[in-house]
């Protein structure tokens, strides 16, 4: 009896709600113009570098290409009426050779602004702290202060950006050499790497505001997996939007306004603040 009148979560952890978070981010970096020094040191490194991912991945279209077609059969027409069923299995293995080199540009993309993530550490660590004072009012973080606090931020973030990367990258690695040396598994490597980033990306980008809070990584992963749903959505279109000509240019200091503003909405249960959020989430 109880449970039916029970009313709604005010922040539902759906898919909508994690792609709207990303939304807000946007929002809030083009609203208060105060971020928008600090969100263009990320947007400088973000063109530079994904320049050279593109570009080094369209130079090697062909061996990419040739990469996603090895594991195909050997067809051969020999007679005319053979084109009938063997013709559109051609075709279907030429698109899906050509998808993964689409696949695999996306992710060199992505890859090029975790870089440019972790260059711009420093920054976007104050950039977040930023977003989460205007969200909230106050920021949650450790309780030292001055110089020496400020340049151990400074190097924490560039070291957790560094380790976030490598893991990630490791990640890449092992399953892409795996999809080499199983048969077969040129197929569906792609379509893994893709899923990963997506599920990366939500903890790559709340990870400043995470640090602050000194939330453990084993907490995080918990995390990430308790709230799937919120979690997919949120890494759907943050992988969409850096595939996005120009808009990519700004994702980044936007998506650290949004991975700031997913912790601040949905918390890991060992960062809830003591103090309810309240209506301030709603004016970001």
């Amino acid at each position: 009896m109880t449970e039916a009148t029970q009313s709604p979560p005010r922040n539902p952890a759906t898919p909508t709600r994690g792609a709207r978070l990303v939304l807000r981010g946007f929002r809030i970096l083009l609203r208060e113009r105060r971020l928008w020094g600090l969100a263009a040191a990320p947007v400088l490194l973000a063109v530079l570098l994904v320049g050279a991912a593109g570009g080094l991945t369209l130079g090697y279209a062909e061996e990419i290409h040739a990469w996603g077609t090895a594991w195909h059969p050997e067809l051969a027409v020999e007679a005319w009426y053979q084109w009938l069923w063997l013709g559109p299995a051609l075709a279907g293995l030429w698109l899906l050779g050509w998808l993964t080199f689409v696949l695999a540009l996306a992710l060199a993309v992505v890859a090029a602004f975790f870089l440019a993530n972790a260059l711009a550490a420093p920054v976007l660590d104050e950039l977040s702290r930023r977003v989460e004072s205007a969200a909230r009012g106050r920021v949650d973080e450790g309780e030292e202060t001055g110089l020496r606090a400020l340049l151990a931020e400074g190097g924490r973030a560039i070291r957790g950006e560094l380790q976030r990367t490598g893991f990630f990258l490791g990640i890449w690695l092992v399953v892409s050499v795996a999809g080499v040396i199983i048969p077969g598994g040129a197929l569906v490597t792609p379509f893994l790497l893709t899923a990963i980033t997506v599920l990366f990306l939500p903890l790559d980008y709340a990870a400043y505001t995470l640090d602050r809070r000194r939330v453990p990584f084993r907490e995080r992963r918990r995390w990430i997996l308790g709230r799937l749903p919120l979690m997919t959505g949120f890494g759907a279109a943050a992988f969409a939007v850096v595939l996005v000509p120009v808009v990519n240019f700004l994702a980044i200091p936007a998506l650290v306004a949004a991975g700031t503003l997913l912790v601040v909405d949905h918390p890991p249960e060992s960062s809830t603040p003591a103090t309810s959020v309240g209506d301030a989430r709603n004016r970001a």
